[in-house]
C-alpha cells in the first residue's frame, strides 16, 4: 500500500510539475503580433520596442543573409527595421555627421514622444507618398490619416508637400482627414 501511494504521489508531482513548465513556456512564448509570416524575418536581429507589429508586413525584409546580420546606420531607430522604403522613410539630421532614419512616420513620431531630440522638426526629413526619392521639410508637411496604405510597420501616415497633394491623396486613398506636423505633435 505504501508503494502504490509513493507512486501515486510521485506522478502527481510530476504531472503538476510539466503543468506548471507548460503554462510558463506559453505564456513566455505570447506572440502579441500573432497572424504573420515570420518565415522570412528573424526578431533576434533586432529589438522591437515601442510597438505592436499590427499590420506588419514582415515579406518586404529578411534578415537572414549575412549581409543583414547586424542592425545597419540606416535602420529604423525605433524598431531596427530596415528605413530603406522611399515611400516611408523619415531622417533626422542634427548635422552632416549625424542622420538617425525611421521606417515610418509612425516610427518617427512614437521615437519623438520618448526622445524629445527627435521632437525638433528643423532636422526632420519626410518622405513625400509615391514620388520616389523626394523628401519634404517637417514644418512644410501634409500628413494624410485614416488610409489602409501600409508602411513597414503597418497602417501609416501618408505625407506629402502641398496642400492639394494632400487633398488628393486624402481622396483617392479613401483617408480620413489633413494634418500638419504641428497639429500631430500636440496629439
Amino acid at each position: 500500500m505504501k508503494m502504490k501511494y509513493l507512486h501515486l504521489t510521485i506522478l502527481t508531482y510530476l504531472l503538476a510539475t510539466l503543468f506548471v513548465v507548460s503554462c510558463q513556456s506559453n505564456t513566455e512564448k505570447k506572440d502579441d503580433h500573432a497572424g504573420h509570416d515570420h518565415s522570412k524575418h528573424d526578431h533576434s536581429k533586432h529589438d522591437h520596442k515601442g510597438h505592436d507589429h499590427e499590420g506588419h508586413d514582415h515579406s518586404k525584409h529578411d534578415h537572414s543573409d549575412k549581409k543583414n546580420a547586424e542592425v545597419s546606420a540606416q535602420d529604423c531607430k525605433n524598431c531596427g527595421m530596415p528605413s530603406d522604403d522611399e515611400n516611408w522613410r523619415v531622417k533626422y539630421a542634427s548635422s552632416a555627421k549625424e542622420e538617425t532614419f525611421f521606417c515610418s512616420p509612425k516610427c518617427y513620431f512614437k521615437a519623438s514622444t520618448t526622445e524629445q531630440q527627435y521632437a525638433k522638426a528643423e532636422f526632420v526629413q519626410f518622405s513625400v507618398f509615391g514620388q520616389k526619392s523626394k523628401t519634404v521639410e517637417a514644418k512644410k508637411a501634409y500628413f494624410v490619416t485614416g488610409t489602409d496604405e501600409k508602411a513597414p510597420m503597418g497602417k501609416d501616415f501618408l505625407v506629402t508637400d502641398s496642400p492639394e497633394s494632400a487633398k488628393k491623396l486624402l481622396e483617392e486613398k479613401k483617408g480620413k482627414e489633413i494634418l500638419t506636423f504641428d497639429k500631430i505633435t500636440q496629439k
